[in-house]
């Protein structure tokens, strides 16, 4: 068990290995408020993560931030403190994308050896992919070789 400092519980992580980025857009679309906005003490409500943690919004806030960068999250430009936060186009798109049925069920039949060559027309498609979408793709390849190399 980690010791608590001063008092606070340790801080935990918000980066990709902690959530993924499908969660944290999941996350932050369903706790919106009806201006279509939330704040990082609001995700942090929503995640769990009790007031007395250390770092509690800082984690968050860089997250958010990463995020924006990635063009998948916007932060409020107009109304700064608290900070708000709201999905993009793109990331509402990304977040929403889904396969048929009969896609999906395909993409489940797929041998160890046949993957090896969806990853190949996966990497042929991410050399022209829009840059919103190669960066989504390339986060979700290493946050599943993380877990695949260490658990």
């Amino acid at each position: 068990m980690t010791a608590k400092r001063n008092g606070k519980k340790p801080a935990r992580s918000f980066d990709l290995y902690a959530f993924s980025d499908e969660e944290l857009l999941a996350l932050v679309k369903d706790n919106l408020d009806s201006e279509g906005w939330l704040t990082s003490a609001e995700l942090a409500d929503a995640i769990g993560i009790p007031e007395d943690e250390e770092n509690r919004l800082s984690g968050i806030g860089i997250r958010l931030g990463w995020m924006a960068r990635y063009g998948v999250i916007r932060k409020d430009t107009e109304k700064k403190f608290p900070a708000r936060w709201t999905l993009t186009g793109r990331g509402i798109v990304i977040l929403e994308a889904v396969f048929t049925s009969d896609q999906e069920a395909a993409l489940k039949k797929l041998k160890g050896e046949q993957l090896w060559r969806l990853a190949g027309n996966v990497a042929d498609r991410y050399t022209a992919a829009d840059d919103v979408s190669a960066v989504m793709v390339r986060r979700t390849f290493q946050r599943a070789y993380r877990r695949r190399r260490f658990g």
